[in-house]
């Protein structure tokens, strides 16, 4: 019987254009967006319910996901190898575009920096990949939970929405601390479902397939 594929698959094109669209959109208001919050910058960084949100986004989390994958779920350690392979191939993308875009956060060590057009490409040279000091473009928060939203999505077909919901709140959570402009969290998106499907094809998973519920998509 033919695999059931993921409707991205059948219709890559048309979320291409709307990924492009919104990312052009982003970068048309990432200047007035950064502009307007910027007088709530330290209200917002010591808000304890946008800090909650924030650590949605952390290492920690991810390394408790694939911990409980380990112990929950059917295919228990290649379901974790998988969503933590994911996590790793859309970090390593993430690091080496920042360091080569070179795009300064809007908040920069507490000061207010708001140059969205200005770029030091490959910032540093080669040790200025490993400092990575106040780079923004692409949000590694936005990555990383897009990353992990894209697996949960595959692994767990019945709360998809659910996983992208929250990838999203923790995404914009980080533009209105001013960590980063929309465009930022834009192309993190990008990014992190870019290194699912990587991690995907590393796994022999059909990527974009949507399991009946109860089945496993990762025994295919």
């Amino acid at each position: 019987m033919p695999t059931t594929t993921h409707p991205f698959w059948r219709r890559w094109r048309v979320f291409a254009f709307a990924w492009l669209v919104a990312f052009v959109l982003a970068l048309c208001i990432d200047r007035a967006v950064a502009t307007a919050l910027a007088p709530h910058f330290f209200a917002m960084k010591v808000n304890p319910v946008l800090r909650a949100i924030e650590y949605g986004g952390r290492t920690w989390v991810l390394l408790g996901v694939v911990a409980l994958l380990v112990l929950v779920h059917p295919r228990r350690w290649r379901a974790a190898a998988f969503v933590f392979t994911s996590c790793v191939i859309s970090a390593v993308a993430c690091t080496v575009l920042k360091w080569a875009v070179g795009r300064t956060r809007p908040v920069a060590d507490m000061a207010v920096d708001i140059r969205p057009f200005d770029f030091d490409f490959f910032r540093g040279g080669l040790p200025g990949l490993l400092e990575q000091r106040n780079l923004c473009f692409p949000s590694g928060h936005a990555t990383q939970v897009f990353a992990l939203a894209a697996c949960l999505a595959l692994l767990y077909p019945r709360a998809r929405h659910a996983w992208f919901a929250l990838a999203l709140v923790v995404s914009l959570q980080r533009v209105v601390e001013l960590a980063h402009y929309p465009s930022d969290v834009v192309g993190g998106a990008l990014i992190g479902m870019l290194g699912f499907a990587a991690a995907a094809k590393l796994f022999r998973v059909d990527a974009w397939a949507i399991a009946r519920p109860g089945s496993d998509p990762l025994a295919r």
